[in-house]
C-alpha cells in the first residue's frame, strides 16, 4: 500500500497532519509518531487531514480512536477531516461519528475549534 504523511504547523500553534493514499499497519508507526510528537511539542489542537485517504485499515483506525480519546482526557483535541467521501462512510457504519471529532474540511475543523490559548 502507498501513503504519504506530512505535517504543517500553523501560525496560531495548531498543527495539521495530512495523510494521503492507503493507511495500513505499516504506516502506523509514522502516523502515531507524528500525532504523539505534535502533542509532545505542546500542540493542544491537532487536525488530522484524512480527506485524501482512500483506505484505512482497522489497526490504524483503532490507534486513531485511542489517540483521540487520550487527547480528550488531557483536554486536547484531535479533529479528523474526512472529506465528503473516503473514510467518512466507514466511520458512520462503525458508529464513530458520535465518538470522534470530525469535520469535512480543514477549514471547517479550524472554524469549529476555539481560538488557541
Amino acid at each position: 500500500m502507498s501513503s504519504n504523511i506530512a505535517e504543517n504547523s500553523l501560525a496560531d500553534g495548531r498543527r495539521v497532519i495530512s495523510a494521503t493514499g492507503e493507511l495500513d499497519r505499516t504506516d502506523l508507526p509514522s502516523l502515531k509518531a507524528a500525532v504523539q510528537g505534535a502533542f509532545g511539542d505542546g500542540v493542544r489542537q491537532l487536525i488530522l487531514d484524512l480527506a485524501d485517504v482512500s483506505y484505512l485499515d482497522s489497526s490504524v483506525l483503532a490507534a486513531l480512536i485511542a489517540e483521540s480519546l487520550d487527547a480528550d482526557k488531557r483536554g486536547d483535541v484531535i479533529v479528523m477531516v474526512t472529506g465528503s467521501d473516503g473514510i467518512m462512510r466507514s466511520l458512520e457504519l462503525k458508529g464513530l461519528t458520535q465518538v470522534l471529532h470530525i469535520a469535512e474540511t480543514v477549514e471547517e475543523a479550524l472554524a469549529t475549534l476555539p481560538p488557541p490559548a
